[in-house]
């Protein structure tokens, strides 16, 4: 060591490393970060009327063993309910909450993404980007300054944080898109709610969809229909949506899941830095020897600990980058399905799937305006993404049977 390079002994008291102790206080809290958007879900969710993830539960536990789904009917009553359910009173409180939890989780992400990097002080904006290449490129650490070999502990830990960050930040980005356009893609939600009940077996027209959104399922009932697609399968949320339909539509119900079964079954048998988590530092030590003087002594010291952060926390940077680009996608997808258009061909698709007729487009305009509305076009989608169609279907045909038999 080249004695005329080492910094005076008071100034490398000014500068001591204290960050790396509190590692595993800062990972505790952005461990805790990522249970605010849950906590916001949890507690707001409840006001819905509906409990959407005792739902889920029994939708997903339904799909495993094929068991009997004595919720179906118990959910699709909470929403006939026109005038005292919570969902078909405030139409689309429940969806706007989803899609905020949805935000939520992003902004948490870019946050925590954002601070990784301030946290480790690094001149780079991406910083394990800038890793990766200066590894590709044969960069040595004594140039750039990234990983010196010896504090392997905290390195190890930052460079997995930031590539897991990254990673996060890409597919939340695409939910967040895909539960936007849900959301504002009325489009979007006509389809899901149509393919739903077509899944069912029933045969709607345009109109009775539209009757069937509006005045009975309306956005908190589509966000059911989503959860409960996702969940449990289209089966699930399918015969939801018929239930809800044949309680408006009673003479439509002229296709059941059996029927729906056996028709797939024939089918199926004719198809198939500097500040970089420092590992080498300088610690000085007083040395008292014979005669009673007292040596100062520097010397290089070994920070293990800082090699497994510096590894965490790049892995947790590049995950960040991921997670923030599909959550990106996944709010533009929900913002999408917000538009009207989007949820009269989702809802029209989910009465296609268990009833077998054209569907009329002012029809199923007006059910989604009516009955379904944002929110229970929204409540069909996430039935029929935690679930199956059929299950959104189950949920969205009785509302519809309701609809045009009103209408009529």
């Amino acid at each position: 060591m080249n004695q005329s390079n080492l910094p005076a002994a008071h100034t490398r008291e000014g500068r001591e490393m204290i960050y790396y102790q509190w590692v595993p206080f800062i990972l505790s809290l952005m461990a805790l970060f990522f249970y605010i958007p849950r906590g916001v879900w949890n507690i707001f969710s409840s006001y819905s009327g509906l409990a959407l993830a005792d739902l889920m539960t029994a939708a997903r536990k339904s799909a495993k063993t094929g068991a009997d789904d004595p919720f179906i009917p118990s959910i699709a009553s909470t929403l006939r309910k026109v005038h005292t359910s919570k969902v078909t009173r405030y139409g689309s409180n429940l969806f706007n909450l989803y899609v905020t939890m949805k935000i939520l989780i992003f902004a948490n992400l870019v946050l925590q993404f954002f601070y990784l990097n301030h946290f480790l002080g690094t001149e780079y904006t991406f910083w394990g980007a800038g890793i990766a290449l200066d590894m590709l490129r044969g960069r040595q650490w004594q140039q750039s300054g990234h990983f010196p070999r010896v504090n392997m502990f905290n390195e190890k830990i930052f460079i997995f944080l930031w590539f897991w960050f990254a990673m996060l930040l890409f597919c939340t980005s695409i939910n967040l898109f895909v539960w936007i356009r849900r959301r504002y893609s009325k489009t979007a939600r006509k389809n899901f709610l149509y393919s739903v009940l077509t899944d069912s077996g029933l045969d709607t027209t345009e109109v009775e969809r539209e009757e069937f959104y509006q005045e009975v399922v309306q956005d908190d009932g589509l966000l059911v229909l989503l959860l409960l697609d996702a969940n449990g399968g289209r089966l699930q949320s399918s015969e939801l949506a018929h239930q809800l339909w044949i309680s408006k539509f009673p003479q439509n119900d002229d296709k059941t899941i059996s029927t729906i079964a056996e028709d797939e079954a024939k089918l199926h048998e004719q198809l198939w830095g500097e500040y970089y988590l420092t590992i080498v530092t300088f610690c000085d030590l007083e040395v008292r020897e014979l005669g009673g003087a007292v040596h100062r002594w520097s010397l290089q010291c070994v920070l293990m600990i800082n090699m497994f952060n510096e590894k965490i926390f790049v892995f947790l940077w590049w995950w960040f980058c991921v997670l923030v680009f599909i959550s990106i996608l996944n709010l533009l997808r929900w913002l999408i399905r917000l538009s009207f258009d989007s949820q009269r061909s989702f809802i029209t698709a989910v009465l296609e799937s268990s009833i077998d007729d054209d569907f009329d487009t002012r029809e199923v305009s007006e059910f989604c305006k009516k009955t379904l509305k944002t929110d229970g076009v929204t409540i069909v989608r996430l039935i029929e993404e935690n679930a199956t169609i059929y299950q959104a279907a189950e949920f969205t045909i009785p509302l519809w049977k309701e609809f045009i038999q009103k209408s009529k």
